[in-house]
C-alpha cells in the first residue's frame, strides 16, 4: 500500500513542468557520456576545419566569388554553434569558474543557430539566381549585396530573441527555456523557434529552391550543347557544392529540430525518460557533426576549392596563387604563365652566373 502511494506521488511530482525539469537535469547520463567521448574530438575537428574553410575562401581563387562571402559567414556561425553546444554541456556538467546569465545564454544559443540556418537559405537563393537568371546574376549578385545580406541575417537572427534578456529569469534549473516568460512571449518564442527560425519555414524554402535549381540545371544540360555545358561548368560546381551542404544540413539538423519540438516545445512526456535523453544526446552529436563537416564537403564537391587549398599550403603556393586566378576558366593559361615565370627565373640565374 505504501509502495503504491509513493509511486503515485512520484508520478504527480514528476508530471507536467517537474517532469520536463527531471528529464533535462537528472537524466543526463547518456548525453554526458556521449559528449565526454565524442564532444572534444568533434569540437577540435570542427573548429579546425571551419578555420581552414575561412582561410581557403579568402584565397585568390575563391575570394573573387560572391558565394565565398556566404560560406565564410557560414563557417563563422558554425564555429559559434560548436562553442555554444560545448559551453552549455560544460555549464551543466561541471562547475565553471565563471557563470553566464541564462537570458544571455538563451539569446546566444537561439541567435547562432538561426544565423546558420538563414545563411544556408541565402546561399541557396544566390545559387537559384545564378542558375535560373544568369543574365541578371552579374548585376544582382555582387559582393556589396552579399555583405549587406550577411549583416542583416546576423542582426535579425539575434534581434527576434532580444526579449529573452528581459523575460527569461536567471534560474539554472530552467535555463535555456522560456517557461518563466509571460504567456505572450512563450507563444512568440515557440512560434519563432519552430516556424520562423529553425524548422518549418527554412526547410520548406530550402526544399523548394533546391528542386527548382536541380530541374533548371537538368533542363539546360539537356537542351544546350557542349558549349553551353562548358559555359555552365563554374556555375555547376558552385551549385553542386552548395547543394551538398544544404542536403547534409537538412539530414543532420532536421532530426534535432523534430526532437526539440516534440520533447520540449509541445511537452510530450509519453516517451520513456531514458529514451528521450538518448534521443536528445544523439541529435546534439549529429548537429556538431553538421557544423564540422562542411570543409570536407567543399573538398569533396569542388575541384577548385581543393586546388585553392593545396596551393595555399604547397611550397611556393603564395606565388602561384596569382596565376591560379585564371585556372577556373582555363587551366592551360595558368600553367603557361607558371612556365614563363620558371623560364624567366632560369634566365636570370644564367645571367648572374655569366
Amino acid at each position: 500500500m505504501e509502495q503504491n502511494i509513493s509511486s503515485s506521488t512520484n508520478l504527480t511530482s514528476v508530471g507536467g513542468y517537474d517532469l520536463i525539469t527531471y528529464k533535462r537535469l537528472v537524466l543526463m547520463t547518456y548525453f554526458h557520456r556521449m559528449m565526454t567521448y565524442a564532444g572534444p574530438p568533434l569540437t577540435a575537428f570542427g573548429l579546425l576545419t571551419n578555420i581552414l574553410s575561412i582561410i581557403t575562401m579568402m584565397g585568390a581563387t575563391m575570394r573573387k566569388r560572391v558565394t565565398s562571402i556566404y560560406l565564410s559567414a557560414l563557417a563563422l556561425a558554425d564555429m559559434a554553434n560548436i562553442i555554444k553546444v560545448n559551453f552549455v554541456w560544460l555549464q551543466r556538467t561541471m562547475q565553471l569558474p565563471f557563470s553566464v546569465s541564462c537570458s544571455w545564454l538563451h539569446l546566444f544559443i537561439s541567435g547562432s543557430f538561426s544565423t546558420s540556418t538563414w545563411i544556408i537559405v541565402a546561399i541557396t537563393v544566390d545559387r537559384m539566381i545564378a542558375v535560373c537568371y544568369p543574365l541578371k546574376a552579374r548585376t544582382f549578385l555582387t559582393k556589396r549585396r552579399s555583405m549587406i545580406t550577411v549583416v542583416l541575417i546576423f542582426f535579425f537572427s539575434y534581434f527576434i530573441y532580444l526579449p529573452t534578456l528581459f523575460y527569461v529569469k536567471d534560474d539554472s534549473l530552467i535555463c535555456n527555456s522560456i517557461r518563466s516568460a509571460p504567456n505572450w512571449y512563450s507563444r512568440w518564442g515557440r512560434f519563432s523557434t519552430c516556424l520562423l527560425s529553425w524548422s518549418i519555414l527554412p526547410t520548406i524554402v530550402l526544399c523548394t529552391l533546391n528542386t527548382i535549381i536541380a530541374r533548371q540545371i537538368k533542363k539546360r544540360l539537356t537542351l544546350g550543347g557542349k558549349q553551353d555545358a562548358e559555359r555552365l561548368a563554374e556555375t555547376r560546381w558552385l551549385t553542386k557544392m552548395c547543394l551538398t551542404v544544404t542536403i547534409f544540413y537538412g539530414s543532420f539538423t532536421i532530426p534535432n529540430n523534430i526532437a526539440v519540438i516534440v520533447l520540449k516545445d509541445f511537452k510530450i512526456h509519453i516517451i520513456n525518460n531514458k529514451v528521450a535523453d538518448i534521443i536528445c544526446g544523439v541529435t546534439v552529436i549529429t548537429v556538431i557533426c553538421n557544423y564540422s563537416c562542411n570543409f570536407l564537403l567543399y573538398c569533396f564537391s569542388s575541384a577548385s576549392f581543393r586546388k585553392t587549398f593545396l596551393d595555399m599550403w604547397r611550397c611556393g603556393g603564395r606565388k602561384s596563387l596569382g596565376s591560379s586566378k585564371m585556372n577556373t576558366s582555363s587551366g592551360t593559361r595558368s600553367t603557361d604563365r607558371t612556365l614563363d615565370f620558371d623560364s624567366m627565373q632560369k634566365d636570370e640565374d644564367e645571367m648572374s652566373k655569366g
